[in-house]
């Protein structure tokens, strides 16, 4: 699984550097937004292998693959557990956190690093939560499956890389509140250790949520030393759809704009 995941960060790097968006008649969905299918998809993605857990003939298949055990480990399953979500309730909030955090660092850094960030990130949280469990520091019968080290890579990823300082509430007019991503990120990290440090019996993966956090640390500071802001890989699409400034992000209108591009192009299709 090490030279798996060492694999998978390459070829991730690579693709974020090289990468380039499609023309429009390459794409599936051309009046939707790179943004939204991007997130669309990789949500499509989780929910499709959540209904594949409900199929008894495939568990076989499932538990060998797409769910990570310490003890058993096969070198696909760093990725593909990712996608893996058992619990309605897993799969509800992971897709809840990506559809918030998601589409605001896939319009700062661009489906390929966004993709690449995302990929890299579970794959090392997984790779962590391995050697974690077999040095004797976590249970190495137990499986682990989600998105979580993910999510938690490019959240990192967006809160050390933009210079966004405010965020307007959706649905309320007007109302916005200063916003500090640095600072917001370091709390999410002290509140993780806190939970991580406590002597209880909990269901959460802390080694994988800190190996992800890594890759988007990483991520962001190689971005930052290669002259992202100079490149003005910014925000600027999003800023100049929601019609607000360039210290502002307005998540309503962001949500908004996805909502509508999926009902105009599901309404062509059907047409």
């Amino acid at each position: 699984m090490s030279i798996f995941v060492l694999v998978t960060v390459v070829l991730c790097w690579a693709a974020a550097h090289y990468y380039q968006p499609p023309a429009p008649e390459y794409r599936i969905f051309p009046d939707l937004s790179i943004t939204t299918a991007t997130i669309g998809g990789l949500i499509a993605a989780n929910v499709v292998v959540a209904i594949a857990w409900r199929i008894m003939p495939l568990w076989p298949l499932m538990t060998r693959y797409f769910t990570h055990v310490p003890a058993h480990p096969y070198a696909v399953q760093s990725v593909l557990n990712v996608f893996s979500h058992i619990q309605y309730e897993h799969l509800l909030g992971n897709m809840m956190f990506l559809a918030l955090v998601g589409p605001v660092c896939c319009d700062l850094v661009g489906r390929g690093t966004f993709l690449s960030t995302y990929l890299s990130a579970g794959a090392v949280g997984t790779l962590v939560s391995l050697y974690w469990a077999n040095l004797g520091k976590g249970n190495i019968l137990a499986h682990s499956v989600g998105a979580s080290a993910a999510i938690w890579g490019i959240g990192a990823l967006y809160c050390l890389l933009t210079d966004q300082e405010k965020i307007k509430i959706p649905y309320l007019k007007d109302v916005e509140f200063a916003f500090w991503p640095r600072m917001l990120f370091a709390a999410f990290v002290l509140l993780e250790i806190r939970s991580a440090r406590l002597k209880r019996i909990t269901t959460h993966d802390h080694a994988s949520h800190f190996g992800g956090m890594f890759v988007g640390m990483a991520a962001a500071g190689y971005l930052r030393a290669t002259g992202f802001h100079e490149k003005k890989l910014g925000v600027d699409g999003v800023q100049a759809s929601a019609g607000v400034d360039s210290e502002t992000v307005d998540v309503g209108a962001i949500a908004s704009q996805q909502v509508r591009e999926v009902k105009e192009s599901f309404s062509r299709v059907t047409k």
